[in-house]
């Protein structure tokens, strides 16, 4: 912990650690969204001033896992400029009838009348909740539109910009140099799993 933490009770940070924690999420998923527009710049700057407060009274965690170090930095991470695109294949169901599009009759963006019931286990036809405020046999106006069933994954590329903007790496291999060599960090290696550890580093690590 920093000078700055250290100040402060354990008490205080928790309270605080979810705030800090959501202003870099949220200025994260502004550059994500403003990866073309003017505000860009704004946006990575946002990043850097949210995570500073969050590396000095939180820490940053780097993990060890299949031999190697990881780190979530928002900072580090955030500059991998890419995302990735999911290709997948499925089928696309009418959400008011439940057929195959190209078998109904339903004009996708139109609205239509659809009496509620529930299936076997209970999913309601209109929410699909098990535990809702919808009362079966009653009918509701409802939008047609296609709903994905079936979904299978077929391969998963790296693209410069994707679709949702979200869809980023989260996670970057960490080079620790010789410190990741000394042996006071391998022996640390998880009997359960192959996360070992978890350390709470500033700026930089430094071994002796």
């Amino acid at each position: 912990m920093g000078p700055v933490a250290a100040e402060l009770d354990r008490k205080t940070i928790s309270a605080i650690a979810p705030h800090i924690t959501k202003s870099v999420s949220a200025a994260v998923a502004a550059l994500n969204y403003l990866e073309d527009h003017p505000l860009r710049e704004t946006a990575h700057e946002a990043i850097h001033r949210a995570a500073f407060v969050q590396r000095g009274l939180l820490g940053c965690p780097i993990v060890l896992r299949d031999d190697g170090f990881w780190t979530a930095c928002p900072i580090k991470v955030s500059h991998l400029r890419m995302g990735v695109s999911a290709g997948l294949v499925s089928d696309f169901g009418c959400s008011v009838c439940g057929q195959l599009v190209e078998d109904c009759d339903h004009q996708m963006g139109e609205f239509y009348s659809k009496q509620i019931h529930r299936d076997d286990e209970g999913a309601c036809s209109l929410c699909g909740a098990i535990n809702c405020e919808h009362t079966e046999g009653e009918t509701h106006s409802v939008e047609a539109y296609a709903e994905a069933r079936n979904v299978k994954a077929r391969e998963v590329s790296f693209v410069a910009r994707p679709r949702y903007p979200q869809a980023r790496i989260v996670e970057m291999e960490q080079e620790m140099g010789l410190a990741g060599q000394d042996p006071r960090f391998r022996v640390l290696r998880s009997e359960a799993t192959s996360i070992a550890m978890r350390i709470w580093v500033r700026a930089e690590v430094s071994m002796k």
